[in-house]
């Protein structure tokens, strides 16, 4: 491909198209060639290509539609072609950015009916060709074409829309409807179609359809995805027509807040009375939101009579729109038509700016003066456009005054006479009628500037952007300012940023977010905030694309066009911290999303987890093996309604492959939580990812030292201390009541030394009641707290947990029962009144253990056979409450996402309950036995004294009956001192048990 001086003679340009393949110079002129040798000759290799279509991308990358004529008429299958006869193949040239060429060459996989290779005249002996192009998103391309079920009967034709890729594969197409034929049944193509100025992935198409001897308009609005489907989303008619005439005139528009416009000029003539004369120009707004009615407005009204129309013409201008209607207007005094050139100048509202007519119309030779066609230029002005004998003339305006900016321009051009304007850089392109039966050629021309401003980001109104394009970004990039050169309001639009590598979204701020988006107070930059997430990936490529009304001119608040995509360029040097391990981290459902979930059944949820874990794996994106879930969840509630409860999970983020270049651990994490509180700026609000709530984030998990240090470390200090205080309690406090009842029995009354004894010992007996009860208080009061409260988080566990809480309390109260009623009746029952008392009866209600593990556990006086019972039914406790409890508080912990402090507590103190409880009353059980044991010996030697007394006393009556009373007396008393001394042990046993 080569540029090169197209030379005066057509000799010589014949012999340079022969000899060079493909080249592009620059030509000392004003225009510029560029010439492209065919690599495929084809069926038809001596027939000369024409170019029928030029279309541009908004890049300026264009669409060239070419095909070789084989004969004048020819007649192929059943259909007689009148007109042009092309070769049977849809030839698409994509010509690059960088001057490349793709070739699409489509014959068999479209299987395109021969009618649509038939060049025809319309009813104004325009050309119309059946096959017209249209560029769409990145690679598509929409294809327009005729399906002749009858190809010898018009009425059968129907217009199609197929949308293919550079590689000319058909990706969808679609059944627009019947194509127009009149009342002759003549088949006369009436259909318009009008890309989209927000979404070139979306179009308008109105037709005319006629029903009965009705003419109206249908329209469809049609949108293609990023698979390439094409779908019809909106449709409706309209009572105006799109023939044009001499009394009706129409044209389609995109307006800038990414709806339509459909414009008609009409005129009705009737002479019975002054007001049936009514015209003028109409426009018809259809937005692309499916709420909203047409509205509909009268941009100019008519009030002159014997108005024909020659044409319409609108398109986009620099702020707002602009409309030329060619008018031919009789003259009352000379009874002579004169032509006029109607200029309207009006706003998305429908607010007319100006009116103006154009006085200066070009006069040429062999030219008629009503045909001349209306175009705005991208940097300012318009320019009129006319074509005779293939030659095409060019005059460029001033909007503002409508003078002529520059001298005119005239080149010739083939018989399709087709040209577009590149919207990047003010180039009209146009087909040279130059070709060969292997090469075809375009000519470009740079039109007049009348804005003297550098378009440097495809956009006349934006001054400059910071980041400048090119520039470095990463992480610590906080903000994209754009600067426009007049003040601005922000509207509705949005600004996305996109990774260039797979065109996916990374951040899209609508201009409505206050939070993310700021004007200056000037109006003239605005300022969008750029999360951390958004340029996370090392060596990648970004770009910014603004949509059309994303800001608005602040004086007549019309919105202003956009960025478009890949103008503005990134590339981000973003290195996320080392990291050294795997992170547990938590992110929570909304409340909606709550409610969706937990009806799911088991398998359901664990596809839920994975289709989550993918979408999160694309979006951020990251490797998936790096994301994983144990699939465990719980429940947290509302602090201000306990109605309201949000589900709660982990994900685990795995450690980077070395082996790659990957984001590291705290980048993932740093990414995951700003996408998740940031998703109505990402694509997280879209899909599965929609579901994670915002306002929680993605959240470490850290450990329950970490989360609940300042809490735990005291309470196991304080829980130490009294640990200490409890065993000193126990220590020697059998041993000093013994002692304390040997010194009262031999002193007979309280000395000195047995108050301080006996003072020693309520200390400890106090100190034992405070360290116990302590224990017992403090495990109640945090299963109770788990049974009723925490245990909501994982509702499964609510009811095992509050009926191993109900249980031994409800066996407690029983047996308090049984024992009262038992021995009332006996009136050995007695109710102590201290108060201390009153409190460990609460207690051994609530926790039977509370008998095994304080020393003063006689609740009830005279009733000393229960008390085998009572510390029975303690140590059994352990096993009926507190040996479940912890089962529960095991799984529990094995299931819950989060662990915090109260279920640790109630689990560190089911423990130490269990154990306490075990080794005190195994060391009760130990010492009643040996304390029985040793009743028994005493019980066994006074049963020897008595068997030895017994044969004494017979031995001494045999052998010494002479011996006289007093002597006998004397034994007796013995006797009975011997008696006496034992009931004195006794009676010293029973106090020593009642101290104890």
């Amino acid at each position: 491909m080569k540029l090169f001086n197209l030379l005066s003679s057509p000799f010589a340009q014949y012999i340079i198209l022969i000899f060079l393949c493909l080249f592009i110079t620059s030509t000392t002129s004003q225009f510029t060639h560029f010439n492209y040798t065919e690599s495929i000759s084809g069926k038809y290799a001596n027939s000369n290509f024409y170019v029928l279509n030029i279309r541009t991308y908004s890049d300026g990358t264009s669409l060239v539609h070419v095909a070789r004529n084989i004969s004048t008429s020819a007649k192929t299958s059943n259909f007689n072609c009148s007109g042009l006869n092309l070769e049977p193949i849809l030839r698409i040239r994509v010509i690059k950015l960088n001057g490349s060429v793709v070739e699409i060459n489509s014959q068999d996989n479209l299987n395109f009916d021969p009618v649509n290779f038939c060049i025809i005249n319309n009813t104004l002996g325009n050309i119309m060709n059946p096959i017209t192009i249209y560029p769409l998103r990145e690679q598509f391309i929409l294809v327009n074409y005729i399906v002749a079920i009858n190809s010898s009967d018009p009425t059968t034709y129907e217009e199609w829309g197929q949308v293919i890729d550079w590689n000319g594969n058909s990706l969808s197409k679609l059944r627009y409807g019947q194509s127009y034929v009149n009342l002759n049944k003549t088949w006369i193509p009436n259909s318009k179609i009008q890309l989209n100025v927000l979404k070139n992935y979306e179009f308008l198409r109105a037709a005319a359809i006629r029903i009965g001897d009705s003419q109206m308009t249908g329209w469809q609005q049609y949108s293609v995805d990023k698979l390439g489907t094409l779908s019809m989303y909106k449709s409706d008619n309209m009572s105006i027509t799109l023939e044009d005439t001499s009394t009706q005139q129409s044209a389609l528009l995109a307006t800038v807040d990414g709806g339509y416009a459909i414009l008609n000029a009409n005129f009705t003539n009737d002479d019975s009375s002054l007001l049936a004369k009514s015209g003028g120009l109409y426009a018809s707004f259809i937005s692309y939101n499916l709420s909203l009615p047409i509205r509909q407005a009268q941009l100019y009204q008519v009030t002159l009579d014997n108005i024909t129309y020659n044409g319409l013409y609108c398109d986009y201008d620099t702020l707002g729109y602009i409309c030329v209607i060619s008018v031919n207007i009789t003259n009352p005094s000379t009874n002579n038509q004169e032509i006029y050139y109607l200029k309207i100048h009006f706003l998305t509202s429908g607010t007319v700016i100006n009116v103006k007519f154009i006085k200066n119309i070009p006069d040429v030779t062999g030219l008629s003066k009503q045909s001349w066609k209306m175009e705005t230029m991208p940097f300012g002005g318009y320019i009129l456009e006319n074509t005779a004998n293939n030659i095409h003339y060019i005059y460029a305006y001033n909007e503002e005054n409508d003078t002529q900016i520059s001298s005119p321009i005239q080149f010739n051009t083939n018989l399709f006479n087709v040209n577009a304007i590149m919207k990047n850089n003010n180039t009209l392109l146009f087909a040279s009628p130059y070709t060969s039966n292997s090469q075809w050629s375009l000519l470009n021309f740079q039109l007049p500037k009348l804005l003297n401003r550098a378009n440097n980001y495809g956009n006349i109104q934006v001054s400059d952007i910071s980041p400048f394009n090119g520039a470095y970004v990463d992480s610590s990039t906080k903000s994209l300012q754009i600067t426009f050169y007049k003040p601005v309001l922000l509207s509705t639009g949005n600004l996305t940023i996109y990774k260039a590598s797979n065109d996916s979204e990374r951040q899209s701020s609508k201009a409505t977010i206050t939070d993310q988006v700021s004007i200056s107070p000037d109006g003239l930059t605005v300022s969008i905030k750029v999360i951390a997430s958004t340029f996370n990936e090392y060596g990648e490529k970004y770009y910014i694309r603004m949509d059309a009304n994303f800001v608005k001119d602040r004086n007549l608040s019309e919105p202003l066009s956009g960025i478009d995509k890949r103008i503005v360029v990134y590339e981000s040097k973003y290195t996320a911290p080392s990291s050294e391990e795997a992170v547990n981290g938590i992110a929570q459902f909304t409340t909606s999303a709550t409610k969706k979930f937990e009806v799911l059944s088991q398998d359901d949820k664990t596809k839920y987890f994975n289709a989550l874990l993918d979408e999160i794996s694309e979006k951020l994106p990251v490797r998936r093996e790096r994301l994983t879930t144990d699939g465990n969840f719980q429940y947290v509630y509302s602090q201000y309604d306990k109605n309201i409860k949000n589900i709660q999970f982990s994900i685990r983020v795995n450690l980077t492959d070395q082996s790659q270049r990957e984001n590291t651990v705290p980048g993932v994490v740093s990414d995951l939580d700003n996408m998740i509180r940031y998703k109505s700026v990402t694509t997280f609000s879209e899909g599965l990812t929609n579901d994670l709530d915002p306002i929680y984030g993605f959240k470490t998990k850290g450990g329950l030292l970490g989360d609940y240090g300042k809490a735990i470390i005291p309470m196991i200090l304080a829980a130490s201390a009294n640990g200490v205080i409890y065993f000193i309690s126990q220590t020697g406090s059998a041993k000093e009541a013994n002692r304390l009842n040997e010194t009262r029995n031999k002193a007979g009354e309280l000395t000195e030394n047995i108050n301080q004894k006996a003072s020693t010992f309520n200390i400890k007996m106090a100190a034992n009641l405070f360290s116990g009860g302590l224990f017992v208080f403090s495990h109640s009061a945090f299963s109770t707290t788990f049974s009723f409260s925490d245990v909501n988080s994982k509702p499964e566990f609510k009811f095992p947990s509050q009926l191993f809480w109900f249980i031994p309390i409800a066996l407690n109260v029983a047996m308090l029962i049984y024992i009262i009623i038992r021995k009332f009746k006996d009136k050995k029952i007695e109710i102590t009144s201290s108060y201390s008392k009153y409190l460990l009866i609460i207690l051994a209600l609530y926790n039977s253990e509370t008998s095994a593990i304080i020393n003063r556990v006689k609740i009830f006086d005279k009733v000393k056979e229960f008390e085998n019972k009572v510390k029975i039914r303690a140590f059994l406790d352990t096993f009926i409450k507190n040996v479940p409890q912890l089962v529960i508080q095991i799984l529990y912990f094995n299931s819950i996402v989060t662990y915090s402090i109260i279920p640790f507590l109630t689990l560190c103190t089911t423990v130490f309950m269990i154990c306490l409880t075990c080794v005190r009353s195994g060391f009760d059980f130990f010492k009643d036995g040996k304390k029985n044991a040793n009743n028994e010996d005493d019980n066994e030697k006074k049963d020897n004294n008595w068997v030895a007394k017994r044969v004494n006393e017979w031995i001494n009556d045999e052998n010494v009956k002479t011996e006289n009373v007093e002597t006998e007396n004397v034994k007796t008393e013995n006797v009975k001192t011997d008696n006496v001394k034992t009931e004195d042990v006794k009676t010293e046993d029973v106090k020593t048990e009642d101290i104890q």
